[in-house]
């Protein structure tokens, strides 16, 4: 059998390596269909994913055409984090496509396109050009230039105006934002979580039907919709669909309630009020707690402010997330908390405190919905910027009463 899948596998890497120079013609017995993969267990597959099948008994070829592969180099996380990370078009076997995703245990589904012999030549020999060394390579973007816009758009160069897809208002009209939520809870919280944080506004864009389409299984959806014109017959762009393979149920692992994110931030919270009573009672002054918290919250500002304003990525910019969490606060930590050397510096945690309790009050109301996770956060912070401007006021009375004692 090995053998077998091994001959097969030259013959079919040998015709379509053929057809680079000269794209070869598909018989009346080829069919061009999308292949639609269920979501995986980790984040980087847990939306799913699209690809082309192109299956030509005739000449013997079943490739899968896949727009979702990249090099993984050690300039991966470099580029990623820039928004410069190049994806590229590659082909593979089916059997061996199919097999992997089956150990994965994701749900393979095909539609088959009910194209006439033009169009699949078309589409085709599209495919081949592009999967040509110099051809193969874009930058990749995740809400508008992904593994299934690709697809989506491939159709559209090949069939022109003759795919028309369902344009009709949406009964749930939902953001980006909320389309990922569907896929990230409630198994994925502290992803959920880091996405929230670290995507901007344009991710709480409605998009419209066609926008809808960097999701797999809303591709897969708009291709059942979608119609396809032949010799100035309108009919379904799907001829037939099938499962390729069920997925099997399984209980997802998920964080014990303690380990969420809503739960810590909370405890978190607690921990910090509880060190501001101690403080109060006992005139204490737990200055290192709050060099970490200031750093760590504002060096995370920092961060976001990178990501809007450095980076390549459409999706980080306009974050409002940097209202709770100042990239100021970064700067505090080295600072004395002094009134006598600072006297700006407590109006400025007097003005973070009062301007994080007012947010906290229309968190909301905000055009970005920011994680309910984050609001405990945000009051700790204004909790504790209410002890320093506190602090500053009580080390400037302690000073006045030692200049009059003397």
């Amino acid at each position: 059998m090995n053998k077998l899948l091994f001959i097969f596998s030259f013959l079919t890497l040998t015709l379509i390596g053929f057809a680079q120079e000269e794209i070869a013609k598909l018989t009346p017995k080829a069919e061009i269909s999308l292949i639609t993969c269920g979501p995986g267990e980790d984040l980087y597959s847990v939306f799913g994913h699209s690809a082309l099948r192109v299956n030509d008994p005739g000449l013997n070829i079943d490739a899968v055409f896949n727009y979702g592969t990249f090099h993984f180099s050690d300039d991966f996380y470099a580029k990623f984090t820039m928004g410069k990370l190049n994806y590229m078009l590659s082909v593979s076997l089916f059997p061996g496509f199919y097999k992997g995703y089956v150990r994965e245990n994701r749900q393979l589904i095909e539609q088959v396109l009910d194209l006439n012999p033009i169009q699949k030549q078309a589409l085709f020999e599209i495919l081949i050009i592009n999967n040509k060394p110099e051809n193969r390579v874009y930058l990749y973007d995740f809400f508008y230039n992904n593994c299934s816009t690709k697809l989506r758009d491939k159709l559209e160069e090949a069939v022109g105006e003759n795919v028309v897809f369902d344009t009709s208002p949406e009964e749930e009209n939902r953001s980006f934002r909320q389309m990922l939520d569907y896929y990230l809870l409630p198994a994925m919280d502290w992803s959920d979580f880091g996405i929230d944080l670290a995507l901007g506004l344009p991710c709480d864009k409605k998009p419209s039907n066609y926008e809808d389409m960097f999701l797999p299984d809303e591709l897969m959806i708009a291709f059942d919709k979608a119609k396809i014109i032949d010799n100035g017959t309108t009919k379904p762009l799907v001829k037939t669909t099938q499962i390729l393979y069920e997925r099997v149920p399984l209980e997802s692992a998920r964080f014990p309630w303690f380990f969420r994110p809503f739960f810590l931030a909370w405890l978190f919270f607690f921990i910090g009020l509880g060190i501001a009573a101690y403080e109060f009672f006992k005139k204490k002054d737990f200055l290192f707690f709050d060099r970490i918290l200031f750093g760590v919250f504002g060096l995370f500002g920092l961060f976001l402010m990178f990501l809007w304003f450095v980076t390549d990525h459409t999706a980080t910019a306009w974050n409002l997330n940097v209202i709770w969490v100042h990239p100021l606060m970064f700067f505090t930590g080295f600072l004395a908390f002094k009134e006598k050397q600072h006297p700006l510096l407590k109006w400025f945690f007097l003005a973070v405190a009062l301007w994080n309790i007012v947010l906290v009050a229309i968190w909301g109301f905000l055009p970005q919905m920011l994680h309910y996770a984050a609001i405990p956060l945000a009051l700790l912070i204004a909790v504790r910027c209410f002890m320093r401007f506190y602090k500053a006021r009580w080390h400037l009375h302690e000073n006045s009463n030692i200049e009059t004692k003397s």
